[in-house]
């Protein structure tokens, strides 16, 4: 290959004598002496100038091809920019030419700047950015394999994306769970971490912080002052050691290396999007875990931790496998063992009784002082001291089936009149809240016909009446002494319902009994509580009875099994969501009454409402036309859910009203509410993230004005036909995009999601044809300005200028005295077409030219209106002449 430095080449010489001869290269080769014409001195067509590659151009000595070369003062001739052709072939040569310094000519005859350097705008190879030093884009960043460093914010940064940079090492390196190569080697990885399996893990005493970097883990001595620092995500240094964050409420998991929580700890709960699925949450900010076999609960301000169904809470605050669960060794809850895999009592002449949740013998089963329980409506009975007992069924029970006890008022409520296998009635007490309930055991048979009979018993004779089977809700009656009043009801169109101030609702208890409707006060009305404090054991001389505990479950049965007598208050529960205070039901806090006594839970934005009561305060909501929304000076942010001062509005710094506070994202400036670095003003209100800011759509949501996310970033709604100003912070509309002809500025007013504003020199105009564009309205440049390029408008030809890249770049338009001019007094301006064309007599560009040499040659290629390029015999340009039948005006700018 030969080289143009030297000219030592035969052919290349040839190369250039026939240049030379054609008027294409009048150059020579750079001599001793100083003799020709140098670098940018003028000169006439024929005269020699002197340098490398340096011709007679325009009258001016310059580069052969001043679009694809530059002069070089080291070297004294023109050098090709980087990313232009730097060979020249053909069928009887092949030449290379040198290529601008810090650049080399690759094997595609192409001048690509070397390694460590980045081709600038203006095709010079400049020094690639190391870290912080300012940048337009991710190419002119250092991106060797130490550092691998993109351009972000305008600086040179690592891909915050997986890497931070280290000071120490001078490069870029990978955080936690970022992807490696060098197995089980920490020259990739952050400080303190280590390569394993393709990713970033913490070596052994460390643990992941919310940077990705590695920082002291479970109980390592910390000292935030020093930079002893526990990783954050997890722990924190209390009593100069890394612990949990929620010590009470949390354990240190030895496996995950991670602190879970605890039943009723502190959880992430899963949320879900808007098709209903759980959503995927990622990232180097780890979900806040529950302890094994328990569930993150939503408790709508806050999330919790609860045990499984199946499980239920241990002492620790763990969740064991509850009854009949499967299991390991020594895994169940403590009252119960793991047997045959499955979480039972110990022995078999136990059964387990959910409501005290604990393993209880069955009638005739061995007991004790220190473990009493028995069935319900037994009891364990000890006759002799240091003698084990016996469950025996209460005084006022019978043995059933499957070794348990039943009450006998609950036995005659259930067959009608009396208990098939032993004969029972109930005598109505005087008093039943202070009198013992009295059963009598007959010691004769009695016909269920027979209405009463006179018995002794200790003496005394007493009337014995048969007990007549209450009816429930929805059964049929004939007075309301046949329902059961007890429970709300009354007797009403020959049916059992509820009475006044009470309303029907399914139980949610069904274990309770066969209904599973009743009736409940409704909120508002009057309700009473109670006393049912029992006695938990009894001496009897020698003998001593152990009775189980008397839980508001067994209670509930029990009197429910009975019948009410007149006259005494209602023992029913409060309507759902409400409790009995001051005799009145009233509904739990979150939750309004309506017009039916129903407890509901307190509406959120646009739900409906009748008062300000129905909305939750709490968000600042109040009932506005029927719905629930934010006063009429205030928005509501859907990811605090509050009611705040928008974006623009007058606000009070000083004020204490947390009412009255500024949207999220913004401040009190001024007495105004304006939106932090990184935000911008939306529509609504509200501060969304700004352009080139990461975004996700979820929490981090783009400014809806302008702007929608793309690929991780906030970009412009329509990139194809608009540009961002970093100056305005604005998405400025190209010729032909989308526009509002009364634009506001973000924050002084009510914008819509379309407002856009047009770039400088443009105005915004109703669009003239119907249907030819999707935009009502759209940018046009300003009379004098011309689209450009990129999309900005520019002087035209004619207009002001002060330099070179004021005019119009599509028509290669130079300043010259001020003015937007064609560069040569040759050239014509046509209007129509938006170019410099030949007048008459101007040089103008033949199409064989620019195949032969593969390089563009700065002569027009069109000449003016009714005149054509006519090849020149002696040259390889041509000259503009008029057509067949016309002739020049005097001018020569047109053929007439």
């Amino acid at each position: 290959m030969c080289n143009a430095r030297t000219f030592s080449c035969v052919t290349f010489f040839s190369f250039l004598t026939f240049s030379i001869s054609l008027g294409i290269i009048t150059s020579v080769p750079y001599p001793d002496d100083d003799s020709g014409k140098k670098y940018g001195d003028s000169c006439e067509s024929m005269e020699y100038c002197h340098g490398e590659l340096v011709s007679c151009q325009h009258g001016t000595c310059s580069c052969f091809t001043p679009e694809d070369m530059i002069y070089d003062d080291h070297s004294h001739g023109c050098v090709v920019l980087a990313g232009r052709k730097c060979e020249i072939n053909s069928e009887i040569w092949k030449v290379s030419v040198n290529c601008i310094e810090d650049a080399y000519c690759d094997e595609n005859g192409v001048c690509l700047c070397s390694k460590g350097f980045y081709h600038s705008s203006n095709g010079t190879c400049i020094k690639k950015k190391i870290y912080k030093e300012t940048c337009v884009n991710d190419q002119e960043c250092d991106s060797t394999a130490s550092k691998t460093l993109v351009c972000v914010n305008g600086a040179c940064s690592c891909d915050k994306r997986g890497q931070v940079y280290d000071e120490r090492r001078q490069a870029c390196v990978a955080v936690v769970d970022s992807e490696c190569e060098k197995e089980d080697e920490d020259i990739e990885c952050i400080s303190n971490g280590i390569c394993r399996q393709g990713r970033c893990v913490c070596k052994q005493g460390y643990a992941k912080s919310t940077s990705g970097k590695c920082d002291l883990g479970f109980g390592a001595e910390c000292n935030s002052v020093e930079g002893q620092r526990c990783a954050d995500i997890y722990f924190t240094c209390i009593n100069g050691h890394c612990q949990c964050k929620h010590p009470l409420h949390q354990v240190f998991d030895e496996r995950t290396q991670e602190c879970v929580s605890m039943v009723y700890g502190p959880c992430t709960f899963p949320k879900k999007d808007f098709m209903g699925k759980t959503k995927n949450v990622t990232g180097i900010y780890d979900i806040q875990k529950c302890i094994k076999n328990s569930l993150c609960v939503d408790k709508g301000f806050y999330s919790e931790c609860e045990c499984k169904p199946g499980y239920v809470q241990a002492k620790v605050g763990t969740c064991a496998p509850g009854y009949m669960e499967s299991c390991d060794v020594d895994e169940c809850e403590p009252t119960l063992y793991c047997r045959n895999n499955r979480c039972d009592c110990l022995d078999y002449l136990q059964t387990y009784d959910p409501t005290i949740k604990q393993c209880v013998g069955l009638v005739g089963s061995r007991c004790s002082k220190d473990k009493p329980n028995c069935v319900e409506f037994a009891s364990c009975v000890i006759t002799e001291a240091e003698i084990s007992g016996q469950c025996i069924c209460d005084k006022y029970s019978l043995e059933i089936a499957n070794r348990t006890c039943a009450s006998v008022i609950e036995a005659l409520h259930n067959t009608g009149t009396m208990y098939q296998a032993h004969k029972f009635f109930f005598v109505n007490p005087i008093n039943w809240f202070t009198s013992q309930i009295l059963i009598l055991q007959l010691l004769a048979e009695v016909s269920p016909n027979d209405f009463s009979r006179t018995i002794i018993s200790d003496q005394d004779q007493i009337l014995i009446t048969p007990v007549k089977r209450l009816s429930f809700y929805g059964e049929s009656c004939e007075v309301t002494s046949d329902c059961a009043s007890h429970t709300g009801l009354t007797c009403s169109n020959s049916t059992c319902l509820c009475a006044s101030g009470f309303i029907a609702r399914l139980n949610p208890d069904k274990l309770l009994e066969s209904k599973t409707t009743e009736c409940v006060i409704r909120a508002g009305s009057k309700c009473g509580v109670i006393d049912n404090t029992v006695q938990t054991s009894e001496d009897t001389g020698v003998s001593k009875t152990y009775k189980r505990p008397f839980t508001t479950y067994l209670w509930s049965k029990f009197r429910k099994s009975i019948p009410f007598l007149d006259g005494q208050v209602s023992d029913s529960e409060c309507v759902d969501n409400s409790y009995c205070v001051q005799g009145i039901c009233t509904c739990l806090p979150g939750y309004f009454r309506d017009h039916r006594g129903l407890c509901l839970k307190k509406r959120t934005l646009f739900q409906p409402c009748r008062e300000n009561d129905h909305c939750r305060s709490s968000e600042g909501l109040v009932c506005d036309q029927g719905k629930c929304q934010c006063t009429r000076s205030m928005v509501f942010d859907r990811i605090a859910r509050k009611c705040y001062l928008p974006a623009g509005s007058v606000c009070d710094a000083y004020s204490s009203d947390i009412d009255m506070e500024c949207v999220r994202n913004s401040e009190c400036s001024n007495d105004r509410c304006v939106c932090l670095a990184g935000f911008t003003p939306s529509s609504d209100g509200t501060c969304g993230v700004a352009y080139g800011q990461s975004c996700n759509g979820k929490e981090k949501i783009c400014s809806d004005i302008q702007l929608m996310c793309r690929s991780g970033s906030c970009q412009c709604k329509y990139p194809i036909h608009q540009i961002y100003n970093a100056t305005l912070n604005q998405c400025l509309s190209k010729p032909d995009g989308p526009c509002d002809p009364n634009y506001l500025e973000p924050g002084t007013g009510n914008n819509t999601a379309f407002s856009f504003k047009c770039v400088p020199f443009s105005e915004c105009k109703l669009s003239e044809e119907e249907g030819a564009t999707p935009f009502k309205y759209s940018c046009k440049c300003k009379n004098g300005y011309a689209e450009s390029q990129i999309g900005e408008c520019d002087p035209s030809y004619s207009a002001v200028c002060n330099e070179d890249d004021d005019c119009d770049s599509v028509a290669q338009l130079s300043c010259i005295n001020g003015i937007c001019s064609c560069p040569d007094k040759m050239l014509s301006f046509d209007w129509t077409k938006r170019k410099c064309v030949g007048k008459v007599g101007a040089r103008c560009k033949f199409i064989q030219l620019e195949r032969f040499l593969s390089m563009r040659v700065d002569v027009p290629t069109e000449c003016v209106h009714n005149a054509i390029c006519v090849e020149n015999v002696f040259r390889l340009d041509g000259r503009c002449q008029c057509k067949s039948n016309y002739t020049h005006s005097t001018t020569y700018e047109k053929c007439i």
